[in-house]
């Protein structure tokens, strides 16, 4: 049995050692409620089991869901993803992504009429960083015209808001049609090199959300990067850089990655970062404090785990901080300055 724990709780979650083994634990685990209860009963062997991953998402189904983890696949309803799709999920929530949208994800998966395109669609969440919204969804790109119609005929809108939709028997089911009938999307490196300016036309680049029932099939040509689908909608427009790399987004995510004319976001993010500087500011000096005081412990023979322990917390918060300085400056960096 475990019987040594030592644990603090930082903004993203909980760091914890057990006998020699440590642990970061992100909030969104699927049993971090469970994983801070069995803390404080120092139910120290029940934290280890909370920690596994696949132990932690059979409890999270066993609690009312209709998915299963049988014979080491997820299962929606008895009926088995394959490995490659269990492995993902699995990895993306070991990461630290909530289990819901990833589940949402499965479940509007399986609401595909077709097997075929079921199936190619996790061929290009791959090659598109699997990139789904928390509602399960699929974020994916698309170039239009500078009047935000369809490249192809001119005739379909696509302005923010917008929901093109065809029948969906009139979309190409063939795979190996690599262009041919459908509403068209794509990844960002397919997308983009038919933005900006062709032949002196402007081309804009757009984001869009598509519902996992309304892909019909991902053509076999660059790296399953396109598909075909009957139904979208258009809910950001960038300029030449992706959204802010997630494989989960919030709606809060996408509008960072809009192109936004209104100073007043500008105002927002300079008033986030300096607040931000002046947190790891504080962090740092907190850290080289207790640097110095284990430097002085070590002087004197003395040894002082909760002083590594502070250290490493207070440096877990430092590093969430500077992703968060980094991911606004680079925002900033793309809007457009005021007039």
């Amino acid at each position: 049995m475990n019987k040594h724990i030592a644990s603090t709780v930082t903004s993203t979650g909980i760091l914890l050692f057990i006998g020699s083994d440590r642990y970061a634990v992100g909030n969104d685990h699927p049993n971090f409620g469970k994983i801070k209860d069995a803390i404080a009963r120092k139910d120290y062997d029940g934290v280890a089991d909370l920690i596994d991953i696949r132990s932690a998402v059979r409890k999270w189904m066993a609690s009312g869901h209709e998915f299963t983890l049988t014979n080491d696949l997820i299962e929606l309803n008895g009926v088995p993803f394959s490995d490659a799709v269990t492995d993902k999920v699995l990895a993306m929530i070991d990461a630290g992504n909530d289990a819901d949208p990833l589940f949402n994800f499965l479940r509007k998966v399986r609401s595909n009429p077709s097997a075929t395109a079921q199936s190619e669609l996790f061929l290009f969440c791959v090659a598109n960083g699997f990139m789904i919204h928390e509602d399960g969804d699929l974020i994916a790109y698309k170039s239009v015209r500078g009047d935000y119609t369809d490249l192809h005929s001119g005739r379909v809108s696509n302005h923010i808001g917008a929901t093109p939709s065809m029948d969906r028997f009139l979309v190409d089911d063939n795979r190996a049609q690599t262009c041919s009938r459908g509403l068209h999307f794509a990844s960002f490196d397919y997308a983009s090199s038919w933005a900006g300016a062709i032949d002196g036309v402007s081309r804009r680049l757009i984001v869009m959300k598509i519902h996992p029932r309304d892909v019909v099939s991902i053509p076999n040509d660059y790296d399953n990067q396109k598909g075909r689908c009957c139904c979208y909608e258009v809910i950001a427009e960038l300029g030449g850089t992706p959204l802010p790399k997630r494989e989960v987004y919030t709606d809060s995510d996408l509008g960072r990655g809009t192109l936004d004319n209104d100073s007043s976001r500008i105002d927002e993010i300079n008033g986030e970062l300096e607040e931000l500087y002046d947190r790891a500011c504080e962090l740092n000096d907190r850290i080289i404090n207790i640097e110095d005081a284990i430097n002085a412990f070590d002087v004197l023979g003395k040894d002082d785990g909760e002083l590594f322990i502070e250290r490493d917390s207070y440096q877990l918060e430092l590093d969430d901080v500077n992703d968060d300085i980094a991911r606004l400056e680079d925002e900033l960096e793309e809007l457009p300055l005021p007039e």
